[in-house]
């Protein structure tokens, strides 16, 4: 005679897709908090200044990004053949990124237009991020989720020491081109004016 095998409760019967979504609940909820705070002060960049303006669509082309790479494979973990060395230098990576973002926090409330804060607080993130991808996956992992990551960092705004000279060098490129081009035709040269031209068109 077959006895019957009594079945577990249904509370404690755990299926496997339990046990994939509990972790990614873990890892997933405070990055998300974390990406959530970064571009909240982002924002106010990306709604007062046009040229940043796109900054607003650039978080979801990023998560669209990395669903296509989760969905499209993921590589095996390979976490074996990672030295212990290398898990203690991420996880101080992501110590010490946890760690500057509440003084940086405060200091961005005061300071909200001060765009080196805005560097720190994104490669903040991206740091902790890639440093999770990498405690979860190994080097296989960084590798492939690294591009999505690091596509966000174009929505931040560039520091104005740097963004300053350039735009200024490409006004000037502009203008002299025009100026050329118009000669082309025999319009007077007026370089000045059109560089004038283009800096009001810039900053309007």
């Amino acid at each position: 005679m077959v006895q019957a095998i009594p079945l577990a409760p249904a509370d404690v019967r755990v299926t496997a897709a339990e046990k994939t979504v509990r972790p990614l609940l873990f890892v997933g909820l405070p990055l998300a908090v974390l990406w959530f705070v970064c571009c909240r002060h982002l924002s106010q960049e990306w709604h007062f200044n046009e040229q940043y303006s796109y900054g607003w669509f650039v978080p979801f082309f990023a998560l669209y990004l990395f669903w296509l790479r989760w969905v499209e494979g993921r590589p095996a973990r390979r976490m074996k053949d990672e030295g212990g060395r290398m898990k203690f230098l991420a996880l101080t990576l992501i110590a010490g990124c946890a760690i500057i973002l509440l003084p940086l926090r405060v200091f961005e409330v005061a300071s909200s237009d001060y765009r080196p804060l805005g560097w720190l607080h994104a490669l903040a993130a991206v740091t902790i991020t890639l440093g999770v991808l990498f405690l979860i996956g190994g080097w296989a992992w960084l590798r492939h989720f690294s591009f999505p990551v690091f596509f966000f960092l174009p929505a931040v705004p560039w520091v104005t020491a740097i963004e300053a000279p350039i735009i200024e060098g490409l006004m000037r490129g502009i203008a002299a081109l025009a100026a050329e081009t118009l000669a082309l035709f025999g319009v007077p040269r007026r370089r000045k004016r059109i560089f004038c031209a283009c800096r009001a068109a810039s900053s309007a």
